[in-house]
């Protein structure tokens, strides 16, 4: 007989260096299907997942290279689909470097490192060292 829960049972377990293992006073409150209650993800769910991780990137690129007009000069040399495809791949880069790093998504200095990243990325495709025409 298994306990129903109203919400799914996440339960952060101890890492070890030979694997992972529940505490026995976890694994008799919970057994070990209930700490592992996802299902698999259909093919929607892992393309929308992968999406939303990326969302900040693609979005936050798209908006420095609207916004870029305004600092840098107009008429650039980079067309705009490419200046967004680099800011989108350095976003994505960054992204997966703060999952890397810290082990989890959604991190605050993952979000300030992609602000910088883009700015930089946006500065060296508009040539900003050179002077405002």
């Amino acid at each position: 007989l298994r306990p129903r829960l109203p919400y799914p049972a996440i339960i952060k377990v101890p890492h070890t260096e030979t694997g992972v293992f529940l505490k026995s006073s976890l694994k008799r409150r919970f057994p070990l299907e209930l700490t592992a209650q996802s299902q698999r993800m259909s093919f929607l769910q892992m393309v929308l997942h992968l999406l939303f991780f990326f969302l900040p990137a693609l979005a936050l690129a798209a908006c420095s290279v609207l916004c870029s007009a305004w600092r840098f000069r107009p008429g650039a040399s980079t067309p705009w689909t490419r200046r967004w495809a680099w800011n989108a791949a350095a976003g994505a880069l960054v992204l997966l470097a703060g999952l890397v790093v810290f082990d989890n998504d959604g991190k605050m200095a993952t979000y300030a490192a992609l602000v910088v990243v883009s700015a930089t990325v946006e500065w060296v495709l508009q040539k900003g060292w050179r002077a405002r025409l």
